[in-house]
C-alpha cells in the first residue's frame, strides 16, 4: 500500500538534517537505475539548499516537489531550493514523466480504456494486418498480453453479395475475445448493412471501419485512406453505420492522405459527431505508406480534438517506445502492427514496462521455436496443412530474423510443402541455434 500525506502519495524524499534518502516501499519494484537516479536528484537538492525534500503524486498522478524546513533552521535557502527544483524538473523531465505514467497505470488504473461495455486495462491492441492477423496469430498475441485484436479487413460489398471466401476472414473462437471486426468500403448503405449484420454476432465486441489502408487496389476504388480526402462522405458512412450497429463503431485512420493534407484532427471531430466511439490513428500519411517516421504530434492533436478514446499507432517497437507514445500524445491506448510480426512477445514487453517500469527477459531460443511449432499447429487446424505451410512462410521468416544462417533456413522453409518437412526444418534450425546459444553461454 502506498503511503500518503493528505491526498498525495509519497514517492521518495531526502532529509538534510539526518542525511538520509527515503523511498516509499510501495515503489521498490522500480528498476534500480531509476531508484538511483531519484536518490541522486533528491540528495543533490537538499545538500545545497538544506531542509527536507519530498516527491509526491497528487490524486491526478502529477509529480510534485515539496520543500520544507524545521522552524529553527535559519540556514534553509528557499530560493536556492526552488531554483534547484526547477533545474531538476528540466534536466530529469523524461524520468519524471515516466514516473507519472507508471503511477497512473499501476496505482490509479489510469491505463483503463473504455469503449461501450469494453474495458481494456492498458488499451493494448493488435492492429489489423492483411495476411497476418488471422485467428492463430491473434491467439498467440493474446497469450503474450494483447488485450484487443482486430480481424483482417473485410469488404462490406463482399458481405453484401455473400462472398463465401469472406467468411474465412471472420473466423474466431471463444479464446479470441474481445475482438473487433474491420470493414472497408465507400457506400454508406452497404457499409451500414454490413455493420448491422456483424453487430448481431456475439464474437464481435466492436465494429471497426478502415480509413487507413494505403494499398493502391483499395485506394483506387475510393476505399481505405482515400476516404480521408472526402470528409463529408467519411462522416456519412460512420453515421449510417452507427445508426444501424448494435455495437460501438470505431475508425482506423491515418495522419492524412499526403503531407500537405494532414487533416486527421479535423476529420476526427466529424467522425465523433457522426457517432464514432473510438479512433485509431496511424501517424503516417498514405503518401508515406510505412516509410519514414510516424508523426506522433498529429496523434496528440487528434486526442485534444475529441472526447472519445484515441489509440496511437506507428513506431511503437518496444516497451519504452510505447510508454513514450502514451506520454507524448496522451492517447488512451496503443495499436501494435508490424512490430508484432515474428515478435508476439512485444505485448509482454509493453505490459511489463507499463506495469513495472522494466523490460522482461527476451524469449529464449527454446521459447521462440516452441511458439513457431504451436503457430504451425494452429494454422493447420484453422486452414488445413497445405494452406498453413504456405501461409507461414512469411511468419517464419520474421521469427528467424537475426538467427544464425537465417537465409539458409528461410530458403528451406520456402521450399517445404508439408507439415512434416517444415517441422524437420524447424528442428534442425533450433538445434543449430541452441548449440550456438549454449556455446556462447559457456564461454561467458
Amino acid at each position: 500500500m502506498a503511503e500518503h500525506t493528505a491526498e498525495n502519495t509519497v514517492l521518495c524524499g531526502a532529509n538534510s538534517y539526518v542525511q538520509k534518502f527515503y523511498l516509499n516501499p510501495a515503489f521498490q519494484k522500480l528498476p534500480e537505475s531509476i531508484k538511483r537516479e531519484l536518490q541522486i536528484l533528491c540528495v543533490s537538492i537538499t545538500e545545497e539548499a538544506g531542509g527536507v525534500l519530498t516527491l509526491e503524486f497528487d490524486k491526478e498522478g502529477n509529480l510534485l516537489f515539496q520543500a520544507s524546513a524545521e522552524d529553527s533552521d535559519y540556514l534553509f535557502d528557499e530560493i536556492a531550493s526552488g531554483m534547484k527544483i526547477g533545474r531538476a524538473r528540466f534536466d530529469h523531465q523524461e524520468l519524471l514523466e515516466e514516473l507519472e505514467l507508471y503511477y497512473r497505470v499501476v496505482f490509479l488504473g489510469g491505463g483503463n480504456l473504455r469503449v461501450g461495455e469494453l474495458v481494456l486495462p492498458h488499451g493494448l491492441m493488435l492492429a489489423p494486418m492483411a495476411g497476418v492477423s488471422d485467428l492463430p496469430f491473434r491467439l498467440l498475441c493474446r497469450e503474450q498480453g494483447a488485450e484487443l485484436a482486430v480481424t483482417e479487413m473485410v469488404s462490406a460489398k463482399a458481405l453484401h453479395y455473400k462472398n463465401k471466401a469472406t467468411e474465412e476472414l471472420l473466423k474466431s473462437c471463444e479464446a479470441d475475445a474481445p475482438l473487433a471486426v474491420q470493414l472497408f468500403g465507400s457506400e454508406p448503405e452497404i457499409c451500414a448493412e454490413a455493420a448491422e449484420a456483424l453487430s448481431e454476432r456475439p464474437e464481435f465486441a466492436l465494429i471497426d471501419f478502415n480509413m487507413g489502408c494505403p494499398m493502391p487496389k483499395i485506394v483506387n476504388n475510393g476505399d481505405g485512406s482515400k476516404l480521408m480526402t472526402n470528409p463529408p462522405l467519411a462522416a456519412e458512412i460512420i453515421a449510417a453505420m452507427a445508426k444501424k450497429s448494435k455495437k460501438p463503431v470505431c475508425v482506423k485512420m491515418r495522419a492524412g492522405f499526403t503531407e500537405a493534407e494532414k487533416n486527421a484532427p479535423e476529420l476526427a471531430k466529424r467522425l465523433e459527431a457522426a457517432g464514432a466511439a473510438m479512433l485509431t490513428v496511424h501517424g503516417r500519411t498514405r503518401e508515406q505508406y510505412y516509410a519514414g517516421t510516424a508523426d506522433w504530434d498529429i496523434i496528440r492533436q487528434v486526442k485534444e480534438a475529441v472526447s472519445i478514446p484515441v489509440i496511437g499507432n506507428g513506431d511503437v517497437v518496444s516497451g519504452e517506445s510505447a510508454a513514450r507514445m502514451l506520454r507524448k500524445t496522451g492517447c488512451d491506448g496503443i495499436a501494435v502492427g508490424r512490430a508484432a510480426e515474428g515478435n508476439p512477445w512485444i505485448f509482454r514487453e509493453i505490459r511489463g514496462y507499463l506495469e513495472r517500469g522494466e523490460k522482461p527477459a527476451a524469449p529464449s531460443v527454446a521459447e521462440r521455436f516452441d511458439l513457431m511449432r504451436r503457430h504451425l499447429a494452429l494454422e493447420v487446424e484453422a486452414d488445413g496443412e497445405r494452406m498453413a505451410v504456405r501461409k507461414l512462410r512469411s511468419h517464419f521468416a520474421w521469427y528467424l530474423h537475426g538467427f544464425p544462417n537465417a537465409a539458409k533456413w528461410r530458403h528451406a522453409i520456402n521450399t517445404a510443402e508439408c507439415q512434416e518437412v517444415l517441422l524437420e526444418i524447424l528442428e534442425s534450425a533450433f538445434q543449430a541455434a541452441n548449440h550456438l546459444d549454449t556455446a556462447e553461454s559457456t564461454s561467458l
